[in-house]
Order: C-alpha cells, then sequence, then structure tokens
C-alpha cells in the first residue's frame, strides 16, 4: 500500500483484494453499510482522524476500502494527494519529506503536466476511482496559477465533465485568474458552497458564477458568499437557486434590488444572514407588503443602521422564527439613539415570531473611532432598553452586547424584573465595555444573583457586570427565616466582571452568597473579568478575588461535593 508522511492518504494494494482463503470459516463479517458507518465517525479533517482511519484500512482486506472512502471524503485544502495518484511511486517518495506543501504542488504540477500520465489507462482508472470518494475540498486560498491547465487537462481528458462526481461541499476563493475554472470541478451533488471573492474580482465575474452555480449544482442547499472589500458591495441575482436553507452574505455584500433575492428559495429558507443595508427602499416597492419567510429558522441581520433593521423587522413574517440576532451600529453623536433602539426591541416584541423566539442576540456598536476623555453627560441603561422585550416569555437564551462608553446595566430590582419575565431562561449573557476607572452607579450588586436564582430555575450560564458596595440583603439582616432555594440549581457557569469592591465585603462573604444560591456551580464554573484594561488593574482587586475563590474551593470541600483548581486569572 502506498502511504505518505503527515496529511498524504494511502492507496489501496490490488493484492489486498478479498479471498475466501484469507477470511476464514470463523471470521465475522460485517455489512459494508455497517462499515462505512463506522469509518465515517472518524474526524478526517484533523490528522488524528486520518491517521486512525488510514490504519484501519491495514487491518484486513475487508476493512481496506470502506476506511479508505472514509479517509479520502476530506483530501484536505489542495488537491495534492489526487495529483499524486498520477505520479510514480518512487518519484513521490523521493522528495515529499525534503520540500514544504507549497513545493511539493509545484513539483507534482509541473512533472505531472511534463509526463501525461494520464494517457495510462490504468492510471487513470486508479485516479478516478479515488476522485470520486472525494466529498470535501475546503480550498484556503486561490487556486496556483501553475494548476489551472492541469485541472483542464484533467477534465478535457475525463469528456468535458468534472473528476470529482460525488463533492458534496467546496470552498472556493474567486480572483481574476481564475475566471471559469470553477465550472470544472463543480458536480451535480454538490449541496455547500462557500464562495470567498477576492476585492479585484469583477462583478461580471462573480455575477457568471451565480449564474451557472444552480445549473451544474441544482441540489445547493448552503450557500456562503464573502467579500474581502472594505467597502459595500452588491450581489448579483440569486434567484436560479430553488432550493436554499442557509444563505449567509456577511462582509459588507449587498442584495441592492428585490429581484436579486432568492425568492424560489422562500418556502425551504431556515437560516438568513444578511446586512440589511438598503431594506428600507428594497422593500417599500414590495405589493405583498411583508418579507415573508414562512421556514426560516435562525436569522443574523446587521451590522447596520437601526432604521434599516426596524424596516425589515416590521415587514418579516417569519412565524417559525427561533433564534434572531441582531446587531447595530451607529455614531455617538445620535443623541436619539436609544429611543430608536427601544422601538426597534418593541417591533420584534410584536413579530409574527413572538410565540416561537427562544434565543435572541441583540449587539450595538459605536462608530466613533476617537473615545472621548471626557465623561458622558448622560447614560444609557441597557435594561431600560430592552424592556420591551420582557413580554417575550419563551425566550431561554439572551445575550446583550451594549459596546458604548456610556453604557450601564442598571439596578437590582431590574434585575429582578428580567428574572421574573424570563422564569424559563437557561443563558443570560450582559456586556458591558470596559472602563477607564471602577465605578458604581448603575450596576446590581449580588442581590441581582438572589433574584435570578429565584425565579429562574433553569439557569444554566449567567454572565455579569457586578459591584461589590453592601453585602447581600441575607447576610446584612441575618434573616434566619428567608426562603431559601432548593440545593438542585442547575447553574454551572457563573462570570462576573466587578465594577467595584468595597472593603464591606469581605470575600468570604462573597463565596458564601455564591455557593448558598448555587450549592452545583463547580469551582472552575466559576471565573472573574476585570471590566477595565488589564494594564490598569489593581492588585487589591486581584487579591480579593483569589481569596473569595479559595473561601468558595473550601466550602466545596466541605459540603463534599469535590473540588478543582481554580480557574487561572484573566
Amino acid at each position: 500500500m502506498k502511504m505518505q508522511e503527515g496529511s498524504v492518504l494511502p492507496l489501496a494494494d490490488p493484492q489486498l483484494t478479498p479471498r475466501a482463503s484469507d477470511i476464514g470459516s470463523k471470521a465475522i463479517h460485517l455489512y459494508e453499510d455497517v462499515l462505512i458507518a463506522i469509518f465515517d465517525c472518524f474526524d478526517t479533517s484533523e490528522s488524528v482522524g486520518r491517521t486512525a482511519c488510514a490504519s484501519c484500512s491495514r487491518v484486513c482486506s475487508l476493512w481496506t476500502e470502506p476506511a479508505l472512502r472514509a479517509l479520502w471524503k476530506n483530501i484536505g485544502a489542495t488537491l495534492l494527494p489526487l495529483y499524486w495518484i498520477l505520479l510514480p511511486d518512487d518519484f513521490v517518495g523521493a522528495w515529499v519529506d525534503r520540500h514544504g506543501r507549497q513545493e511539493q504542488l509545484e513539483l507534482c504540477i509541473f512533472k505531472i503536466l511534463k509526463d501525461v500520465p494520464w494517457t495510462d489507462p490504468a492510471i487513470w482508472e486508479r485516479f478516478l476511482l479515488y476522485a470520486a470518494y472525494v466529498h470535501h475540498v475546503p480550498f484556503q486560498g486561490c487556486l496556483h496559477t501553475c494548476e489551472i491547465p492541469l485541472v483542464r487537462s484533467l477534465v478535457s481528458r475525463n469528456g468535458q465533465k468534472t473528476f470529482l462526481p460525488q463533492l458534496r461541499s467546496l470552498a472556493w476563493f474567486e480572483a481574476p485568474h481564475v475566471a471559469s475554472v470553477l465550472a470544472c470541478l463543480v458536480s451535480p451533488s454538490l449541496t455547500t458552497v462557500k464562495l470567498m471573492i477576492n476585492t479585484l474580482t469583477p462583478s461580471a465575474q462573480v455575477e457568471e458564477i451565480l449564474h451557472f452555480l444552480p445549473h451544474l449544482a441544482p441540489m445547493i442547499s448552503d450557500l456562503t458568499i464573502v467579500s474581502s472589500s472594505p467597502s459595500d458591495r452588491s450581489i448579483p441575482s440569486l434567484c436560479s437557486f430553488g432550493r436554499l436553507r442557509r444563505l449567509s452574505l456577511p462582509n459588507h455584500l449587498l442584495i441592492s434590488d428585490l429581484s436579486a433575492f432568492p425568492w424560489s428559495s422562500q418556502e425551504t429558507l431556515m437560516h438568513l444572514r444578511c446586512s440589511t443595508t438598503g431594506f428600507r427602499q428594497l422593500l417599500h416597492p414590495n405589493p405583498a407588503g411583508h418579507f415573508d419567510l414562512p421556514s426560516l429558522r435562525i436569522l443574523q441581520l446587521g451590522p447596520t443602521s437601526t432604521d434599516d433593521l426596524l424596516s425589515l423587522i416590521k415587514q418579516l413574517h417569519a412565524p417559525c422564527l427561533r433564534n434572531l440576532a441582531i446587531k447595530v451600529e451607529y455614531k455617538d453623536d445620535h443623541l436619539s439613539e436609544p429611543l430608536a433602539q427601544r422601538a426597534l426591541l418593541r417591533a420584534v416584541s410584536r413579530a409574527s415570531f413572538v410565540g416561537t423566539l427562544t434565543c435572541i442576540t441583540f449587539t450595538v456598536q459605536s462608530l466613533s473611532r476617537i473615545p472621548s476623555r471626557d465623561a458622558p453627560e448622560t447614560s444609557t441603561m441597557v435594561l431600560d432598553i430592552i424592556r420591551p422585550l420582557f413580554s417575550l416569555r419563551a425566550l431561554r437564551e439572551v445575550s446583550v452586547s451594549y459596546r458604548t462608553r456610556d453604557a450601564t446595566l442598571g439596578t437590582d430590582d431590574d434585575i429582578l424584573e428580567v428574572a421574573r419575565a424570563w422564569n424559563d431562561l437557561e443563558s443570560i449573557r450582559l456586556t458591558l465595555p470596559a472602563s477607564k476607572k471602577y465605578d458604581c452607579g448603575g450596576f446590581p450588586g449580588l442581590d441581582s444573583l438572589a433574584h435570578l436564582a429565584e425565579h429562574c430555575p433553569r439557569l444554566t450560564s449567567v454572565s455579569i457586570p457586578l459591584v461589590f458596595v453592601h453585602p447581600p440583603s441575607h447576610v446584612r439582616s441575618r434573616d434566619e427565616s428567608s426562603v431559601w432555594l432548593p440545593a438542585s440549581h442547575p447553574l454551572k457557569s457563573l462570570r462576573l466582571k466587578i465594577r467595584q469592591w468595597n472593603d464591606e465585603v469581605a470575600p468570604d462573604v462573597v463565596a458564601r452568597c455564591i455557593n448558598d444560591l448555587f450549592p452545583n456551580l463547580p469551582t472552575n464554573g466559576l471565573h472573574y473579568r476585570h471590566p477595565i484594561p488589564a494594564i490598569m488593574a489593581l492588585d487589591h482587586y486581584k487579591t480579593k478575588w483569589i481569596l473569595t475563590m479559595e473561601a468558595f474551593q473550601a466550602l466545596k470541600m466541605g459540603t463534599g461535593r469535590g473540588a478543582r483548581d481554580p480557574e487561572p486569572l484573566d
């Protein structure tokens, strides 16, 4: 059997053809489809999985073909393993250990183009055999210039048909020098395409690709288009794609014309990611009065302005939507922006998907690149902006990230309102920007954790900024008649950003409070991060947290729940 070092794939030896005399009467025969299902469990995109699968192919003749089928499904980021089949064994082994992978590719291609080995029927038959096993080709860069004539020659030798007939997924870099090469590789079995467009690629070249792709591969259900251009770029018509289940258009890619949207995939589209720039003008002439996507489950919008997002949300009709991610970008000089954001979330709370939405991510990013050194005159209370979402009782996961310098979170009473509104919450993540000083204004304390523990019995993950200015209420009052939670609260991860930590809140008090509220929280599930740049962090804050972790670990050991090494400080 032919085998190279590293990620080189082995070839089947004709001498390993199964024979009844080799198997024996007591050998256990497994059906081929069972063996294929077993070997498909190997992750052949990693070197460990490739090595294990290659080793299995040598165990016995019965395992050879199923193991090789699984091994060749993912040949890596280039077609080099396929090209090696066209070369003599002694040539490959002579320089494979002395050259880098790029040099291997160039030497291999020059040798193949010089010798034209595909004229040998035996070599060509073996090449097509293993090329038919390939399912995934995630190219990590543009096709090499010297590789283009080789690909065209192989396609010509195959009767102008692709030599990858079972290709399922493809990541392709489209640049001006590889025009029309993609059509040589696309097969009718292709279902997933990630198209990366170079900045210099002409629009006509991109339009040509999007025209022939759905005709050569009508089963495409997952399409991602990425542009390396820093400026906005319009996407040509996608209306020929009729089976899309997932469409992703990030990085300044715009649908500038209503007719360019893949309406033929309207009934099948389940995952949509796009920028909404221009959607106000895009949807205005819509005669139906709404943007109807009846099968949509996941929607990721932005980054763009609040007005464009609001226009889309108002006309969107997606009664099955479960996961919504919104990213807003705005300038600091827009004083009315907080009101516009609240209006946007109010539209979300009244949309067609309010009964099915279980996960929401709301991110606000300021476009100001020159931060002001002066303290803001007014602050933006984040929980006040997202208050319209409190009516969405079905939410299970909530993530709010507010990256503006004037943002504050709210008080303990605001967190209590959050906990009462979202009783079935399983994960909550509240992220605010770093500050150049420790402050306590507009942030909740330890009592907010008690509210979450009491009213959210399914909560497993919490990330929240807090202030430790006063001891928790139950410690302050020493009220033994307080009703405490059962010992079965499922919280497994607690991430805290301490905005201020006064001396009257002792580390052991913090540790005891967290342990009482969340008795199943492991020591490696409790994390701490500085809310200000690390270089400005005060050492005594680190000391307090170290003492808190030691006290928390001691409590875990005392209750018999076991203790683990604490997480290192960020």
